[in-house]
C-alpha cells in the first residue's frame, strides 16, 4: 500500500482541481461544447494520435538503438508503450523511464538515454511554451480572484527558472558525452561503475543520431499542438492565437506535475490564457480535457498490456 500512496495523492489532487474548476466553470455550458464539438476536428486530433506515438517512438528506437543496435521493433514499442502507463500513474512522470527495465541489460545506460529523450521534449516545450506566451496579449486569471496578481508572480518567477534550467540542461542534449566527461573529472564520481556506464552511453549518441532526435521532438510537439488546436477550433474557437495559447498551456502544466496524467493543470491553465485571447473558459477547458482523454488515457490504457508482458530479450541483430 505504501507505494500506491503516490498514485492516490495525484488522484486526490486532480480530483480536487476539477472539481475547483467545476465549481467557476458554467457546467452547463461546458457540457454543451463537449456535445456539440465538430466531428471532424474530433476525428482529426483522434488520427493525429498514430503519428504523436510515432514520433515518440521514433526519438525512444533511436536512442535505444545506439544501445543496443539489435533491439527489435516490437520490444521497443512494448517499452515505450509500458512507460507510458507508468508515466501517467507517477509523480512527474518518472515512471517513464522504467522502460529501460524491459530490456534484458544495460538497463542503467537506457535509464540515461531515457533521461536524454525526455529531455529533448522538455527543451522544445520550454522554448516554444515562452515563445507562445510573449505572444499572447494578456493572462486572463479572474479565476484566482484577488490572489490573481501574487499568483501572476509566482507563475512568472517559477517559469523564468524553469526555463533557464531547461535552457542549460540541453547542453546535456546538444553535447551528452562532452558533458559526462567534463563531470568525470570529479574523482568522487568518476570512480562509480555507474556513471561509467552512463558516460559510455552517452559516447554512443553521436550527433547525427542527435539531430534526429531533436528532430523527431519538434515533430512530436508540432503534432499535440495541432491536435490541441483543431479540438479549441472544433469547439468554435478560432483566434489565431490558439496555437500560442495552446503552447503556453502545455508549459505552464508542464511545471506542476502533481495530478495524475496533469488532469485539471492543463485545463486550468488553458481556461485562463484561452480567455486571454477572447474565448470562453468552457470551451478551452473541454479542448483541454479531449486533450487528455486522446493523448494520455488512450495511450496508457493501451499500454497497460505492456506492463503485464514480459520483460528482457526481444533483440536480434537489425539495423537502426
Amino acid at each position: 500500500m505504501k507505494g500506491a500512496w503516490p498514485i492516490v495523492l495525484k488522484a486526490l489532487a486532480a480530483l480536487a482541481l476539477c472539481a475547483w474548476l467545476l465549481h467557476r466553470l458554467d457546467v452547463e455550458q461546458l457540457r454543451h461544447n463537449l456535445a456539440g464539438i465538430s466531428l471532424t476536428h474530433l476525428g482529426l486530433a483522434l488520427v493525429l494520435l498514430l503519428p504523436n506515438l510515432g514520433f515518440q517512438m521514433v526519438k525512444w528506437g533511436l536512442l535505444v538503438r545506439a544501445q543496443l543496435p539489435g533491439a527489435t521493433r516490437a520490444l521497443i514499442v512494448r517499452s515505450f508503450l509500458a512507460g507510458t502507463a507508468l508515466g501517467t500513474l507517477t509523480p512527474g512522470r518518472v515512471g517513464e523511464h522504467a522502460r529501460a527495465a524491459w530490456f534484458g541489460s544495460h538497463r542503467t545506460e537506457l535509464a540515461a538515454l531515457s533521461l536524454l529523450d525526455k529531455l529533448s521534449s522538455a527543451t522544445v516545450t520550454s522554448v516554444a511554451g515562452t515563445l507562445g506566451l510573449l505572444l499572447l496579449p494578456r493572462w486572463d486569471l479572474s479565476l484566482f480572484g484577488g490572489a490573481a496578481p501574487w499568483v501572476l508572480a509566482g507563475l512568472g518567477l517559477y517559469a523564468l527558472a524553469v526555463l533557464a534550467w531547461t535552457l542549460g540542461s540541453a547542453a546535456l542534449l546538444l553535447a551528452p558525452a562532452r558533458v559526462t566527461g567534463l563531470l568525470g573529472r570529479l574523482p568522487w564520481l568518476a570512480a562509480r561503475q555507474r556513471f561509467q556506464r552512463v558516460h559510455a552511453a552517452m559516447q554512443l549518441v553521436d550527433r547525427p543520431r542527435r539531430l534526429a532526435v531533436l528532430g523527431a521532438a519538434v515533430a512530436f510537439y508540432a503534432t499535440f499542438i495541432l491536435q490541441f488546436t483543431l479540438l479549441a477550433r472544433g469547439l468554435g474557437i478560432s483566434s489565431s492565437l490558439t496555437p500560442a495559447a495552446a503552447a503556453g498551456t502545455m508549459f505552464l502544466k508542464s511545471l506542476f506535475p502533481i495530478s495524475l496524467g496533469d488532469l485539471g493543470v492543463r485545463e486550468l491553465f488553458a481556461a485562463n490564457l484561452f480567455e486571454g485571447i477572447g474565448a470562453a473558459p468552457e470551451g478551452a477547458v473541454a479542448a483541454a480535457f479531449l486533450l487528455f482523454v486522446i493523448n494520455v488515457l488512450l495511450p496508457s490504457l493501451w499500454g497497460a498490456w505492456a506492463v503485464s508482458g514480459p520483460r528482457g530479450g526481444g533483440q536480434r541483430e537489425e539495423a537502426p
